[in-house]
């Protein structure tokens, strides 16, 4: 497909007449490229998978290294902050950081962290980002027995997870 880089600041009209802008999405007055932005998507090549993986493997470290040191009275805030200081020296940045305490796990899809003070549970989720290659992970912390109905639910996604590993298949998208 035949493509032209055009600067930041120059219009897009004064290089693309109207009838000829295209979108993978349904937009208005433009022409439905999907079928020919399906062929532009390119898997990671082996050392891209080996820097994926790397990242993936640091990410995860340092939010289970903060979710280990987690006390009850912590705010949504300070896990950010641990989460944040961790980050930089390694290069990573944060694109997503999402902490819920308590509550506020069930109540909110995107919980945005803060000084909410932890009591018993906790969501830590984490979007990050380093060589343009992102990663998302999430972590759940229990402080204390889980009750039987949070134990059953844990049971339930780990099966559920089981499964979706054991459909996943490298190199697939």
């Amino acid at each position: 497909m035949p493509h032209n880089i055009t600067p930041w600041y120059q219009s897009l009209s004064d290089v693309l007449p109207a009838d000829n802008i295209g979108s993978d999405t349904a937009i208005a007055t433009t022409a439905d490229i999907q079928q020919k932005m399906i062929v532009l998507r390119q898997g990671l090549n082996h050392q891209e998978r080996q820097r994926f993986q790397a990242l993936g493997a640091e990410t995860a470290k340092i939010v289970e290294d903060v979710a280990r040191q987690l006390r009850a009275g912590v705010t949504e805030y300070e896990v950010e902050a641990a989460i944040a200081a961790a980050c930089l020296p390694c290069g990573i940045r944060q694109v997503c950081t999402l902490v819920a305490a308590d509550e506020r796990i069930a109540a909110f899809k995107h919980p945005v962290p803060t000084q909410k003070k932890l009591k018993r549970q906790m969501l830590i989720t984490l979007g990050a980002e380093r060589h343009g290659l992102h990663v998302s992970l999430s972590r759940m912390v229990q402080l204390g027995e889980p009750d039987a109905s949070l134990r059953q639910r844990f049971l339930s996604l780990i099966n559920i997870h089981a499964d979706m590993l054991a459909a996943t298949q490298p190199l697939r998208s």
